[in-house]
């Protein structure tokens, strides 16, 4: 923009000398048309050396533009440059996020077989220990009660036997009917304590 008012600048001087010189172009006419040639021919000079400055002036401003596009350009490619590798952090970012869900994922199902296995272990343990215990103290009453069983049926047995005995094997024999003694004793050998039943001994 500097340049650009330069140049305007420039430009309107460039005018206003033309008018002024050519004002006085008109005034040498009357009078000195030798010193206006001598001045069109220095005029023409400075007139060519202010287009040329102006030129170079452009030619300037021309540089300056270029330069900075080619500066908004290097921005934008490093802009670019920089959105790439944001796109590329964020896809690797999520690529890793997926790696950690899956380990972890993994992990948790790792972590409930292990359980799982362990509680299984722990009640296939308690349920042999529960019927270990149960099945000894089933063998133990089933002992008891045949030791019992056993015990009675030899006392039955040997009640039985008993009683066979006594009523077979009595200490004094049981006569069929009564027989009076061909002689009169007492069973406690005549002392007179009455155990005699009528003289008969049994």
């Amino acid at each position: 923009m500097n340049f650009a008012d330069l140049e305007t600048a420039v430009r309107g001087v460039n005018t206003g000398l033309c008018d002024g010189f050519y004002a006085m172009n008109t005034g040498m006419l009357n009078g000195f048309s030798g010193l206006q040639q001598s001045l069109q021919s220095g005029f023409a000079g400075v007139d060519n050396a202010i287009c040329t400055l102006g030129y170079q002036n452009q030619m300037g401003v021309n540089s300056i533009t270029q330069a900075i596009n080619a500066a908004d350009v290097n921005a934008m490619q490093n802009t670019n440059a920089l959105a790439t590798q944001i796109a590329q952090c964020c896809c690797d970012n999520k690529a890793q996020l997926c790696d950690l869900k899956y380990d972890l994922a993994t992990d948790n199902c790792a972590l409930q077989t292990s359980i799982a296995n362990a509680t299984r272990d722990m009640i296939d343990n308690q349920n042999a220990n529960t019927r270990s215990i149960l099945d000894f103290l089933v063998n133990d009453k089933i002992s008891t009660l045949e030791n019992e069983n056993q015990t009675l049926r030899l006392s039955a047995s040997q009640q039985a036997q008993n009683n066979y005995l006594v009523s077979t094997l009595r200490p004094a024999p049981v006569p069929a009917f009564a027989v009076p003694a061909p002689y009169q004793f007492t069973s406690c050998g005549g002392c007179g304590c009455g155990n005699g039943f009528n003289g008969i001994n049994y």
